[in-house]
């Protein structure tokens, strides 16, 4: 009687094993690497996105001395009162709002401005005083001054604006009194508002 042979059948699992292996291989080569590089991508997208360079390398960043001078300048001026709170707290938020655009545009006004903020001092000093004009026009005249330089300077496009600032301070009397001439400086800081808004979004 003839003897049949039975061969075992070889098992398959190693090959299964084995293309698992290299298809793991594969995916840390190829597919892992253009991930990480993708997402990589992405973040320098999204950091340029949020960085707005608007001209001559001046970043718009909601500057917040400008901000604070362009709220208080839309309030009423019926707050002006002999003690001159208003006056001071517009000039002086005016020339913290000049001198956040110059430190931005890489423009010095420093000296100016110190000037400016020495006479807005002033008014505060004496509410019996009759000289408060002469000191608000001296603050006014040095901030008129100092935008127009500015912009002439970092913003030429802003010539009008500039221009209405100075001759807004130049109205102003020395020699009439401060309460009798609100609508003046009223319209010096508006002016001077405009000037700083346009500038801010260099429109």
């Amino acid at each position: 009687m003839a003897e049949i042979k039975i061969e075992k059948k070889k098992p398959i699992w190693p090959w299964i094993l084995a293309l698992l292996l290299i298809a793991l291989i594969l995916y840390f080569l190829f597919f892992r690497e253009t991930t990480v590089i993708t997402n990589e991508s992405t973040t320098n997208d999204t950091i340029v996105d949020n960085t707005e360079v608007i001209d001559d390398g001046y970043v718009n960043d909601n500057l917040s001395d400008v901000a604070a001078f362009l709220a208080f300048a839309k309030m009423d001026d019926g707050n002006m009162t002999l003690d001159h709170e208003y006056s001071h707290n517009a000039l002086t938020k005016l020339i913290d709002a000049t001198e956040e655009v110059s430190e931005k545009t890489d423009f010095d006004s420093k000296m100016d401005l110190d000037s400016a903020r020495k006479y807005a001092d002033e008014i505060t000093k004496d509410p019996m005083a009759t000289n408060h004009a002469d000191n608000i026009k001296k603050a006014t005249d040095i901030i008129s001054k100092t935008l127009q330089n500015l912009q002439q300077a970092k913003f030429t496009n802003l010539t009008s604006e500039a221009s209405k600032v100075k001759t807004s301070s130049e109205s102003i009397n020395v020699k009439e009194l401060a309460l009798n001439q609100k609508n003046k400086i009223k319209d010096f800081f508006s002016d001077a508002a405009v000037l700083l808004e346009k500038m801010n979004s260099n429109n």
